[in-house]
């Protein structure tokens, strides 16, 4: 199952057609959110097992995102090094927030990804 069928649930085979980079980066970090605000409901309600499972989902974004930037050309390495950057310390928040089951970490994240997948939209 590739990455697009495990963010959004579809069981299409194809990746959706992009624009551009940005529009690629701004759908998968739409989906990273969708995941966080899941994680945040499930961390409230004490579903401790559907928490985990939607930070995985997460994790998995954020980590495909990294592994696509990994393999960039030589040339465009500095201009992906914050990007990069930003996908490692949401890992590191994610997993933090599941140690601590906190909520609001949870929720605070959902919003920030989902300003930066906007953001990403927008360019």
């Amino acid at each position: 199952m590739n990455i697009y069928n495990k963010a959004y649930g579809n069981v299409q085979e194809n990746l959706p057609q992009f624009k551009n980079p940005e529009e690629a980066l701004s759908f998968y970090l739409e989906g990273a959110s969708k995941y966080l605000a899941k994680t945040a409901l499930a961390a409230k309600e004490e579903r401790f097992e559907d928490r985990s499972h939607h930070s995985d989902n997460a994790l998995m974004i954020f980590n495909g995102i990294l592994s696509h930037l990994e393999q960039s050309p030589p040339a465009e390495k500095e201009a992906i090094k914050t990007l990069s950057e930003y996908c490692t310390l949401m890992n590191s928040i994610i997993i933090k927030m599941n140690i601590k089951n906190d909520v609001t970490m949870a929720q605070n994240m959902a919003r920030e990804v989902k300003k930066m997948s906007n953001h990403w939209k927008e360019r």
